[in-house]
Protein backbone atom coordinates (compact mmCIF):
# COMPACT_ATOMS: atom_id res chain seq x y z
CA UNK A 1 0.00 0.00 0.00
CA UNK A 2 1.65 3.40 -1.20
CA UNK A 3 1.12 6.34 1.20
CA UNK A 4 0.43 9.96 -0.45
CA UNK A 5 0.69 12.96 1.62
CA UNK A 6 -1.85 15.88 1.34
CA UNK A 7 -0.93 19.21 -0.48
CA UNK A 8 -1.49 20.40 3.00
CA UNK A 9 1.87 19.01 3.67
CA UNK A 10 3.31 21.27 1.26
CA UNK A 11 1.55 24.36 2.26
CA UNK A 12 2.92 23.82 5.41
CA UNK A 13 6.27 23.45 4.33
CA UNK A 14 5.97 26.76 2.15
CA UNK A 15 4.36 28.46 4.99
CA UNK A 16 7.45 27.83 7.71
CA UNK A 17 9.60 29.03 4.75
CA UNK A 18 8.16 32.10 4.55
CA UNK A 19 7.93 32.51 8.45
CA UNK A 20 11.32 31.36 8.94
CA UNK A 21 11.82 34.68 6.51
CA UNK A 22 10.03 37.35 8.30
CA UNK A 23 10.69 36.04 11.65
CA UNK A 24 14.79 35.89 11.06
CA UNK A 25 14.73 39.40 9.41
CA UNK A 26 12.59 40.78 11.99
CA UNK A 27 15.21 39.25 14.66
CA UNK A 28 18.12 40.42 12.17
CA UNK A 29 16.85 44.16 11.83
CA UNK A 30 16.00 44.86 15.48
CA UNK A 31 20.17 43.44 16.03
CA UNK A 32 21.33 46.00 13.07
CA UNK A 33 19.20 48.94 14.13
CA UNK A 34 19.23 48.81 17.83
CA UNK A 35 22.32 47.16 18.48
CA UNK A 36 24.90 47.94 15.76
CA UNK A 37 23.53 51.13 14.41
CA UNK A 38 23.71 49.77 10.94
CA UNK A 39 21.53 52.96 8.98
CA UNK A 40 22.10 54.94 6.34
CA UNK A 41 23.16 58.26 7.79
CA UNK A 42 20.22 60.54 7.35
CA UNK A 43 18.56 57.81 10.02
CA UNK A 44 20.69 58.33 12.77
CA UNK A 45 19.04 58.87 15.56
CA UNK A 46 15.84 57.98 13.92
CA UNK A 47 15.95 54.56 15.17
CA UNK A 48 12.29 53.67 15.06
CA UNK A 49 11.97 54.76 11.57
CA UNK A 50 14.73 53.15 10.27
CA UNK A 51 13.41 50.08 12.09
CA UNK A 52 10.04 50.64 10.26
CA UNK A 53 11.88 50.70 7.46
CA UNK A 54 13.39 47.85 7.91
CA UNK A 55 10.24 45.75 8.40
CA UNK A 56 8.88 47.01 5.03
CA UNK A 57 11.75 45.24 3.29
CA UNK A 58 11.45 42.23 5.24
CA UNK A 59 7.91 42.06 4.42
CA UNK A 60 8.70 42.65 0.64
CA UNK A 61 12.19 40.09 1.19
CA UNK A 62 9.52 37.86 2.15
CA UNK A 63 7.08 38.30 -0.46
CA UNK A 64 9.72 37.71 -2.97
CA UNK A 65 11.64 34.63 -2.47
CA UNK A 66 8.81 33.14 -0.20
CA UNK A 67 6.70 33.53 -3.53
CA UNK A 68 9.12 33.07 -5.49
CA UNK A 69 10.32 29.62 -4.03
CA UNK A 70 6.88 28.57 -3.70
CA UNK A 71 5.97 28.89 -7.23
CA UNK A 72 9.14 27.25 -8.60
CA UNK A 73 8.67 24.81 -6.34
CA UNK A 74 5.12 24.22 -7.66
CA UNK A 75 6.26 24.45 -11.18
CA UNK A 76 9.01 21.69 -10.35
CA UNK A 77 6.90 19.29 -8.55
CA UNK A 78 4.46 19.49 -11.64
CA UNK A 79 7.28 19.07 -14.06
CA UNK A 80 8.80 15.89 -11.89
CA UNK A 81 5.59 14.77 -11.33
CA UNK A 82 6.36 14.38 -7.08
CA UNK A 83 2.34 15.44 -6.79
CA UNK A 84 2.18 12.75 -3.43
CA UNK A 85 5.45 13.42 -1.95
CA UNK A 86 6.14 16.56 -0.04
CA UNK A 87 9.13 18.28 1.70
CA UNK A 88 10.03 17.89 5.56
CA UNK A 89 8.58 20.60 6.88
CA UNK A 90 11.21 21.79 8.92
CA UNK A 91 13.50 21.99 6.02
CA UNK A 92 11.12 24.97 5.33
CA UNK A 93 11.78 26.38 8.26
CA UNK A 94 15.82 26.03 8.42
CA UNK A 95 15.88 27.30 4.77
CA UNK A 96 13.84 30.12 5.48
CA UNK A 97 16.15 31.21 8.57
CA UNK A 98 19.05 30.60 6.45
CA UNK A 99 18.27 32.77 3.13
CA UNK A 100 17.46 35.56 5.67
CA UNK A 101 20.93 34.83 7.83
CA UNK A 102 23.18 34.96 4.86
CA UNK A 103 21.21 37.94 3.21
CA UNK A 104 22.41 40.47 5.92
CA UNK A 105 26.13 39.45 5.53
CA UNK A 106 25.81 39.90 2.14
CA UNK A 107 24.01 43.06 2.06
CA UNK A 108 26.37 43.89 4.23
CA UNK A 109 29.66 43.06 1.85
CA UNK A 110 28.27 44.57 -1.05
CA UNK A 111 27.61 47.51 0.46
CA UNK A 112 30.92 48.10 2.07
CA UNK A 113 33.24 46.91 -0.86
CA UNK A 114 30.65 47.64 -4.05
CA UNK A 115 28.52 50.87 -3.23
CA UNK A 116 27.61 51.49 -6.63
CA UNK A 117 26.57 47.93 -7.32
CA UNK A 118 25.05 47.05 -3.79
CA UNK A 119 21.23 47.18 -5.51
CA UNK A 120 22.23 44.89 -8.18
CA UNK A 121 24.08 42.08 -5.88
CA UNK A 122 20.74 42.45 -3.60
CA UNK A 123 19.14 41.35 -6.96
CA UNK A 124 21.38 38.52 -7.69
CA UNK A 125 21.36 37.29 -3.77
CA UNK A 126 17.44 37.41 -4.34
CA UNK A 127 17.61 35.10 -7.97
CA UNK A 128 20.14 32.67 -6.50
CA UNK A 129 18.45 32.23 -3.23
CA UNK A 130 15.00 31.81 -5.11
CA UNK A 131 16.39 29.18 -7.31
CA UNK A 132 18.69 27.47 -4.74
CA UNK A 133 16.32 27.10 -2.22
CA UNK A 134 13.45 25.80 -4.96
CA UNK A 135 15.92 23.32 -5.94
CA UNK A 136 16.41 22.27 -2.29
CA UNK A 137 13.05 21.76 -1.84
CA UNK A 138 12.65 19.52 -4.95
CA UNK A 139 15.14 17.33 -4.30
CA UNK A 140 14.10 16.64 -0.89
CA UNK A 141 10.81 15.79 -2.21
CA UNK A 142 12.74 13.37 -4.88
CA UNK A 143 13.83 11.74 -1.69
CA UNK A 144 10.59 11.35 0.15
CA UNK A 145 9.55 9.67 -3.45
CA UNK A 146 12.07 7.01 -2.69
CA UNK A 147 11.23 6.51 1.09
CA UNK A 148 7.85 5.97 -0.06
CA UNK A 149 8.75 3.70 -2.63
CA UNK A 150 11.56 1.55 -1.12
CA UNK A 151 10.29 -1.76 -0.28
CA UNK A 152 8.86 -2.84 2.90
CA UNK A 153 12.05 -5.21 5.07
Amino acid sequence: MRYTRLPHDMRRAILLFISGIFCTFLTTAVISVYIFHDVDKEMIGHWNEAFAGLCIEGVLFTLIVGGGVALLTLLGRHFFHLKGYTPRAKLGLFLGIGVTVLQYPWDFVTRTAFPKLADSYLGLYLIVAIVLCSIVIVRDNFRQMKLCQAPAA
